[in-house]
């Protein structure tokens, strides 16, 4: 399985950025993962996200032949054996690239999407992209050991 996660804006924080170095090495026991920051998209007169013809060729290089999961405040919420059982139904599928895109401060480019395979939120509460970062890749540990039949997830 490959897992990565894309993300945009700048990571501020040295405290999140030991807790997300922890999940990453965590989560690298189970799979082949991958971090990948990029530019935060610009906004239009209109307040609109939109990303640049250059910036939307390096996000579509990432996306392109994997399942896209995009983190939106009206996605699917899911419990942590809920999320774990979604991932295990991907694997079933024989999808075996997976990719959690996150938006900036700014939110996600209306592009992206539109052209997720599918939206899931962590909660019906606004988190800054940061925090979110770390709470995705702490459930993504999770989900893993659920499906490998270890105890953290108790």
């Amino acid at each position: 399985m490959q897992l990565k996660l894309l993300y945009f804006g700048k990571l501020k924080s040295s405290y999140l950025k030991e807790g997300i170095d922890e999940y990453t090495k965590r989560i690298r026991r189970y799979a082949d993962f991958s971090i990948i920051g990029l530019k935060d998209p610009s906004k239009d007169s209109k307040g609109r996200l939109f990303l640049k013809a250059a910036d939307g060729l390096k996000l579509s290089r990432h996306l392109s032949g994997g399942f896209n999961i995009v983190l939106d405040e009206r996605g699917k919420n899911y419990t942590s054996q809920g999320f774990a059982d979604f991932i295990d139904n991907l694997l079933l599928r024989n999808i075996k690239k997976i990719n959690f895109i996150i938006g900036g401060p700014y939110g996600i480019p209306i592009e992206v999407s539109r052209g997720a395979d599918a939206l899931i939120s962590l909660s019906s509460l606004t988190f800054p992209h940061d925090i979110t970062r770390l709470l995705l890749l702490e459930q993504i540990y999770r989900a893993c050991t659920i499906l490998k039949g270890e105890p953290y997830s108790h």
